[in-house]
């Protein structure tokens, strides 16, 4: 399975920092304001490209606003820890 890529919980505060609206960032990001919106909450995962996309315009580095989940070793570690 894919790995999935998931916002920080401070997106929203980078964003706000550089003075843009949820529509604006959606709007130079080329997504809806409701896809960001999801990306925001963390409600929708996105695309490496997209993710690449939004870091360039709030200017931080990828790894500041962005977090890899793979789904396999996740299971993995919950079922090593159940017994």
């Amino acid at each position: 399975m894919k790995p999935r890529v998931f916002a920080k919980r401070d997106i929203k505060k980078v964003r706000l920092g550089k003075g843009l609206s949820q529509g604006r960032l959606a709007e130079l990001a080329g997504v809806s304001r409701q896809y960001l919106c999801d990306v925001e909450n963390r409600k929708r995962n996105v695309g490496p490209i997209l993710a690449t996309k939004i870091s360039e315009i709030l200017g931080k580095p990828y790894q500041e606003l962005f977090f890899v989940q793979d789904i396999d070793s996740r299971k993995t570690l919950i079922d090593n820890c159940k017994g």
